[in-house]
């Protein structure tokens, strides 16, 4: 406990430089410090509480992730900040990308509305479920690049500098994660 009273204590760039080398009660202040500051600015942007706290968590395990690409731990606030607006971004796109998807479906099936028959809800229900347990169980890095591909619709380009990966090791991953998909979800037609 008075370790921590000493961080509290600390600058910022402190901090980021403790972190950088693995102090993670360090980087538990400077969660603690830049918290609201970035909720809020989320929030003043989306005013949805639910959205916010998704993008908010998704700022900082970013930036814990990045934490040592960070050059100048002095403009960590600003930093993190974009990282902020970045997630904003992709959320944004993801959400435009989804309408148009069911804009498409709509043009293309005008009687779709007319057939959401309470079964047809209920199985939909059943989906999404699998679709959350099937996230559940693929490890890690296959989780991460359907994630990235199919729900945020990243490019090529963003996948890889996300995941600092090359190019065959990210499509491998997603291969890999889609097969285990279409095995898992099989029986759901």
């Amino acid at each position: 406990m008075r370790m921590k009273k000493k961080y509290q204590s600390m600058t910022d760039k402190e901090l980021v430089i403790l972190t950088q080398q693995g102090n993670m009660d360090a980087y538990a202040i400077i969660y603690k410090r830049h918290f609201l500051r970035v909720f809020n600015f989320i929030y003043s942007k989306t005013e949805n509480p639910d959205e916010t706290q998704d993008i908010t968590q998704s700022t900082f395990l970013q930036a814990l992730r990045k934490i040592n690409s960070l050059n100048d731990p002095g403009s960590f606030a600003t930093w993190l900040t974009q990282i902020a607006y970045n997630w904003m971004r992709c959320e944004y796109r993801r959400k435009k990308n989804e309408a148009k998807r069911i804009q498409r479906l709509m043009r293309n099936n005008p009687s779709f509305a007319n057939h959401l028959t309470p079964y047809r809800l209920a199985h939909s229900h059943q989906i999404l479920e699998r679709v959350k347990n099937l996230f559940s169980i693929l490890p890690k890095q296959q989780r991460d690049g359907l994630y990235m591909s199919c729900i945020l619709g990243l490019s090529k380009k963003e996948r890889i500098a996300a995941t600092q990966k090359n190019d065959n090791s990210t499509r491998s991953c997603i291969r890999r994660a889609r097969e285990k998909a279409r095995a898992y979800l099989h029986d759901l037609k």
